[in-house]
């Protein structure tokens, strides 16, 4: 689960740091905000995932710290279900048996500082129908769509995750260890080690819906995500997962003032974030501000995949080796001069044109092409060439890594 709340609110108070010196009091005094985030998972059988923060000051390292060794428990009837600090900040239960309509989350600190929430409506949120994509200003568009027949949610709230498949621009195929004089063909295993890689993203934006003004309870295509033009992430495969969350209307209120106040923060028209009151309370002190609305609902999620179809949209994603060059150049081991390096990754074909007349390398990598180094090994006969790593090991230009998602289809 993301925390999209931390990130929203850094952008709300920055944003209004730069209107000094009309700084509102909530908002030029000392912060110490304790921030509450996540969702009581009423799946059975599901994760509950508490963060506890605090914001911090104007100049501070870090916008928020983590509020550790806290009592954190969800109440029902009665019942209490403690939860266990696992990592720092961040409190779970591996499963919470729910069984009446509202719910409580109680928080008391170190300190003693004690927190409550307001009674919270336990819902139960209906399937996502579909997840589609349309291309869109060069881009790729994609679009949720639920409904609930009851007509019981109206209020819905999206969280996603995004994984891509990248690849090196070459493929190396050929290895030569200096010390054995050997040069040795890889296996398949080993050439997608270095030219296959994963890398996924979260979502930190707000994303909120409603059909409160519709006859039905529907929600038709929410713009949810957008791939821009030439962006890597459809350079072969892309995922996206979908989780989706029923609200009451009083959280839909919250979340979408919170989300226009992060995209235009410092609006003087906007609400402030001491106003932006959330369901979370402080028992110890009244007049304390707290920031977060916690909900509670049963999480439905739905993934998609979408393949690199030049059929589709035409889909011009540029290398750009200068950018990755650099980025490798303060690497240790990388890029030094080839007669000092032990190890070097070839390709038994040439990405290049052999014949002198042909046209320069007009490829998607071609500044790779024109970083290569032929490779002889007697005579006059090519077997290939010599790459900088960049160009041969996808892990050295992307900020992902090597271990495929078990879910990966291929």
């Amino acid at each position: 689960m993301r925390y999209p709340l931390g990130l929203a609110l850094m952008i709300i108070l920055l944003g209004y740091s730069c209107k000094d010196p009309y700084l509102p009091n909530v908002i030029a005094s000392n912060r110490n905000y304790l921030v509450v985030e996540g969702v009581i998972n009423a799946t059975p059988g599901a994760l509950t995932r508490i963060r506890l923060t605090r914001t911090t000051n104007v100049g501070d390292t870090a916008m928020v710290a983590a509020e550790q060794q806290a009592n954190v428990s969800v109440e029902q009837d009665g019942t209490i279900y403690p939860l266990t600090e696992s990592d720092s900040g961040y409190y779970q239960i591996s499963s919470l048996h729910l069984t009446g309509t509202t719910c409580r989350l109680n928080i008391t600190t170190q300190k003693n500082e004690q927190y409550q929430s307001d009674d919270i409506p336990v819902k139960i949120t209906p399937l996502i129908d579909s997840i589609t994509y349309a291309p869109k200003d060069g881009g790729v568009a994609l679009f949720v769509t639920t409904h609930d027949d009851m007509a019981n949610t109206r209020y819905y709230r999206w969280e996603f995750d995004e994984t891509w498949e990248y690849h090196s621009p070459y493929q190396s195929t050929i290895t030569y260890d200096w010390s054995k004089r050997m040069l040795q063909y890889k296996t398949l295993a080993a050439q997608d080690s270095l030219y296959r890689c994963f890398q996924s993203q979260a979502s930190t934006s707000i994303e909120v819906s409603s059909s409160e003004t519709l006859d039905k309870d529907v929600i038709y295509k929410y713009p949810i995500a957008f791939i821009p033009a030439a962006s890597v992430k459809l350079s072969v495969l892309y995922s996206l997962h979908i989780r989706q969350y029923a609200l009451p209307k009083a959280a839909y209120n919250y979340f979408l003032n919170l989300k226009k106040t992060s995209q235009n923060p410092g609006d003087v028209f906007g609400p402030l974030p001491g106003e932006l009151k959330g369901n979370i309370h402080s028992l110890t002190r009244k007049e304390e501000v707290v920031i977060g609305y916690v909900t509670a609902s049963s999480i439905t999620e739905q993934r998609i995949f979408l393949y690199n179809d030049p059929t589709f949209y035409d889909w011009k994603y540029s290398f750009d080796y200068d950018r990755y060059a650099q980025n490798a150049i303060s690497i240790e081991g990388i890029d030094v001069t080839l007669s000092d390096q032990s190890k070097y990754y070839l390709e038994n074909r040439s990405p290049c044109p052999l014949d002198p007349a042909a046209p320069p390398c007009t490829s998607t990598f071609g500044a790779c092409c024109t970083h290569a180094i032929p490779l002889h090994l007697s005579g006059p006969q090519l077997l290939g060439y010599v790459y900088d790593t960049t160009c041969i090991d996808c892990i050295f230009w992307g900020k992902g890594g090597r271990k495929k998602p078990d879910y990966w289809p291929r």
